[in-house]
């Protein structure tokens, strides 16, 4: 007893180091638990295992004095010399020590008409993100991204996404970061996708993102793990405000698609027609819940896959349209053959390996193109473009019938007769009906074939 009570004061300070390092870290929070119940012995295996390793972060630390030490001399030397690059170099600072009021106001001076360089207007805008003024910060990351979309590794458009679910523009907002989730795995990304998702009440969604946070945990290296500690427990306290089931009466994307793709080949009792636009492929429509799907198959392989990005497409549709669509509720009139997809070879230039849906909606005979490489000279930039063509062809007004189009093996001549599609062998002979739902409101579009 008096041999262990050599090291009491010592084993109570050991302790109230861990804990002391433990709040302010926040590693996990076992830790905790081993440091209170195993005492001193906890204490010190929490140092081995995480104070220790900290050691290489106190870089950081010296790097501060130093970058404080730079800071004063700045703010004397831009009084004296208030050039451009000074105010620059001391935003910078400011910028690295957390004072986003005095970096904004540092680059304000920095930033003219003529500044040609993209870092300074970045930089302001993280700053405005930091300080909550999104709307400012919108308009300094659009410059950024407009001229370099992968500007800071895609991290520049990830936060315009941020600045624009925050600005009430979630269709923007869910454009950019659904492309910014698409080419990075930045856990801020990931973690401000999901905030968006809960704000519009897309909690399932939500969190499936903040499971990709934690999920990246076990294959990072202890370096790292501290590093994105931050972001690690703004994904758990995500999770724990979301319900484990969703009770959303809409299903998502994904949980559509998946119940779409249980459903077998279609047949006479769904009232769908598959459409064949390849010798050894065809698509078709498969209802779900509260609307419908477009699937394609490949016959020789028996594979299925969703015909394009539904969700994709309802974000363009509504933001063209001004309405409110879902996955499931795009507004092809019912059934599907009444949108005609045209592959690489047909009448109207398309990307190679691309497609596009024609459809009558609102009286207006509408295009989407379904490319394949993001547009960034639209706003906001995606690979989807829905435009209007001109009105439906109006009642009783048939337009004058075109030179039928041959099948690609020569062996059919396609049509339109009465709204409908039909075809003949080639070189004469019956006519069969493909289609019988057209009509003068709702016909099929010749130049679709």
């Amino acid at each position: 007893m008096g041999f262990i009570s050599l090291f009491f004061p010592w084993g109570v300070i050991l302790q109230v180091l861990a804990i002391v390092h433990f709040i302010r870290r926040r590693p996990d929070g076992i830790w905790l638990w081993v440091i209170v119940f195993l005492g001193p012995v906890g204490a010190l295996v929490y140092i081995f295992m995480e104070v220790l390793p900290d050691l290489g972060l106190l870089r950081q630390s010296f790097d501060g004095y130093g970058r404080r030490k730079r800071i004063k001399y700045l703010e004397a030397l831009v009084l004296q010399n208030p050039a451009a690059g000074n105010y620059e170099e001391l935003a910078d600072l400011y910028l690295d020590e957390g004072k986003f009021a005095r970096a904004r106001e540092s680059y304000d001076k920095a930033i003219t008409p003529r500044t040609e360089d993209l870092d300074p207007i970045y930089r302001r805008g993280v700053a405005e993100v930091h300080l909550g003024d999104f709307a400012a910060a919108a308009k300094d990351l659009e410059h950024v991204t407009t001229r370099d979309p992968k500007y800071d590794l895609h991290r520049a458009i990830a936060l315009l996404a941020h600045a624009c679910a925050h600005t009430g523009q979630p269709g923007k907002a869910e454009s950019l970061f659904r492309h910014a989730t698409d080419v990075s795995t930045l856990s801020e990304t990931y973690v401000n996708y999901a905030t968006f998702l809960v704000s519009q009440n897309r909690p399932a969604e939500a969190r499936e993102w903040a499971e990709r946070v934690l999920a990246k945990k076990p294959a990072m290296p202890r370096y790292l793990q501290r590093r994105e500690r931050p972001w690690f427990r703004k994904a758990r306290a995500l999770l724990k405000r979301l319900p484990k089931t969703s009770g959303a009466p809409a299903a998502t994307a994904m949980v559509l698609i998946a119940a779409a793709m249980s459903v077998p080949t279609p047949s006479r009792a769904q009232s769908t027609t598959p459409a064949w636009p390849k010798a050894n492929l065809f698509w078709y429509r498969v209802p779900v819940e509260g609307g419908s799907l477009w699937l394609k198959a490949n016959a020789q392989h028996g594979v299925r896959e969703p015909l394009f990005d539904h969700q994709r497409l309802a974000i363009e549709l509504s933001i063209r349209t001004g309405l409110d669509y879902t996955p499931s509720t795009l507004p092809f009139a019912d059934p599907a053959a009444q949108f005609v997809v045209k592959y690489d070879g047909s009448n109207a230039y398309i990307q190679e390996g691309a497609m596009a849906v024609e459809f009558v909606h609102g009286g207006q005979h509408w295009r989407c193109d379904l490319q394949i490489k993001w547009n960034w000279n639209r706003k906001p930039p995606t690979d989807y473009e829905c435009v209007p063509l001109g009105p439906a062809t109006p009642p009783g007004a048939e337009a004058d019938a075109p030179a039928p189009e041959p099948s690609p093996d020569g062996r059919w001549d396609a049509f339109i007769d009465h709204h409908n599609v039909a075809i003949r062998p080639h070189g004469g002979g019956a006519a069969r009906m493909l289609a019988v739902d057209g009509s003068a409101e709702n016909g099929y579009q010749a130049g679709s074939i």
